[in-house]
């Protein structure tokens, strides 16, 4: 992503998971394109990753897209390192996706969405 003042930053965006390229190519292609298409950015820069990443939390018009991700149903909750939530923001992002499992919405639809740590493991 690049900040106000043209500067890339490799991000990954805090409590989500999202589908990578080769997962399944149109989840991944989806939840990517929906993002971007959200993505005139404001960045809340956290701590690195093992990856040299930023994670962060990503604002649009003062909306939290990793939210906006997961009620899309584009993306899980990332569970794995929801102790770095603050508490509020991890009961949010749990009750939102349990919302978009029930509607069924995005990768929601597939009766076993495989989750990226585990398409990772393989």
């Amino acid at each position: 992503m690049l900040d106000d003042s043209k500067t890339q930053h490799k991000v990954r965006i805090a409590g989500i998971d999202a589908p990578e390229k080769g997962h399944r190519r149109s989840a991944s292609d989806r939840s990517r394109t929906y993002r971007r298409s959200r993505s005139r950015n404001r960045l809340k820069p956290g701590a690195k990753d093992r990856y040299g990443r930023e994670v962060c939390a990503l604002y649009v018009a003062r909306r939290d897209v990793g939210l906006e991700q997961i009620r899309a149903g584009m993306a899980w909750h990332y569970k794995a390192y929801q102790h770095a939530q603050p508490t509020q923001e991890r009961l949010v992002y749990r009750d939102e996706e349990d919302a978009a499992k029930a509607a069924r919405r995005g990768l929601w639809k597939d009766a076993k969405p495989l989750p990226p740590w585990e398409w990772r493991k393989r």
